[in-house]
């Protein structure tokens, strides 16, 4: 079972429960779960699943460059939510940069969020 929090400031919208500065939307005739979590509230369900392999990440980076970023001429990424547990997202662009395959430039933002860490 998952347990949360209600935000700081105790608001809360119709519809929806609060977690740590996120909200988990609830179907306001039933009131169950209706599957889409907001903000920090993703980390009840992100904070159990497994990283990725390298591999995986790779094989996926590999695919985008391939059947997106080249197509379409995309030449820089972004990610906005790198954390200390996705270490092999950062080894898998460390090791297509050192075989040359990687093919766009990559920006990244260190996740800090005390309600997360």
């Amino acid at each position: 079972m998952v347990q949360y929090q209600s935000p700081p400031n105790g608001r809360h919208h119709q519809g929806h429960t609060g977690a740590p500065h996120g909200i988990i939307e609830k179907d306001p005739t039933t009131g169950e779960p209706a599957g889409t979590l907001h903000e920090s509230a993703q980390e009840l369900v992100i904070s159990k699943l497994p990283d990725y392999s390298v591999e995986q990440y790779v094989a996926a980076l590999d695919h985008f460059q391939k059947t997106v970023s080249a197509p379409l001429g995309i030449t820089t990424c972004f990610d906005a939510r790198l954390t200390p547990k996705l270490g092999n997202a950062m080894e898998a662009f460390a090791l297509l940069e050192r075989e040359g395959r990687l093919n766009v430039r990559v920006r990244g933002a260190f996740l800090i969020d005390p309600w997360i860490l």
